[in-house]
């Protein structure tokens, strides 16, 4: 009985300690597993950072892009609803004979047209409105000034009534969402916002489709905690992996 007793002690023993060992070796593993998700984490955290100082940079570009574009297209005018083809073969002249009929200029005027061009879009169907036309005037008062008196006139051609207006940039065309309140227009950076004004004020609309966050926003709703340490610090490293990518 002794002897058994002996045994199964042993037997018991020996369990433990292959228990004790395996249990040793899965915590080590959770603790490796724990300090790469800690890392993973930090590196998440640190891509997303830089992406989001990566979108800041974009958008600053993109601004002076926009501004060097609009002041590029400052001397021009778009003419809205003129017939494909109406211009003849030489667009400038016909334009210039255009302005100084309909707007009574007088018949010596040098509007000082630089160049007329339809806009840069594939011809569309017959049935379909036709595409503006772009003037470029080497003086920027004499644009002011044929835009002033066509907006003073309502003009025609061929029984079709012309439209004149600025030559914005692309990207301002598109923030150009007005809402007109009885206070005056205001100007809404995107549907969704304009929407949520809308609805906020007791008037009632469906939420335009595909209104979805943008990418910085986006990223910084996944950061969803704070970095233990000096914000600095997290902001200094995201610069550092962006200078990673800038051109020497």
């Amino acid at each position: 009985m002794r002897e058994e007793l002996e045994d199964f002690k042993k037997d018991i023993n020996q369990k433990l300690t292959e228990t004790t060992k395996e249990l040793t070796s899965q915590a080590t593993r959770i603790e490796l597993a724990e300090q790469r998700v800690s890392e993973i984490e930090v590196w998440d955290m640190d891509v997303k950072e830089a992406l989001i100082q990566a979108l800041k940079q974009q958008r600053v570009l993109q601004n002076r892009l926009t501004d060097q574009e609009g002041r590029n297209r400052r001397n021009n005018i778009r003419i809205f609803g003129l017939t494909e083809g109406a211009e003849g073969t030489s667009a400038t002249q016909f334009i210039e004979r255009l302005l100084t009929t309909e707007l009574s200029l007088p018949a010596e005027s040098d509007l000082q047209i630089q160049r007329v061009h339809r806009s840069l879009m594939p011809r569309p169907a017959s049935d379909k409105p036709p595409r503006s036309i772009v003037v470029n005037f080497l003086q920027y008062t004499t644009k002011e000034m044929v835009l002033m008196e066509a907006w003073k006139k309502r003009i025609q051609f061929q029984g079709r009534a012309l439209f004149f207006d600025h030559d914005p940039a692309t990207e301002i065309l598109q923030k150009r969402k007005e809402v007109h309140w009885e206070s005056g227009p205001r100007t809404y950076e995107s549907a969704q916002q304009a929407a949520d004004e809308l609805n906020r004020r007791g008037i009632q609309i469906e939420t335009p489709r595909g209104s979805v966050p943008g990418m910085e926003e986006r990223l910084q709703k996944t950061l969803l905690w704070q970095r233990v340490g000096n914000s600095e610090d997290t902001a200094m490293r995201a610069k550092q992996k962006l200078q990673g990518f800038q051109r020497e």
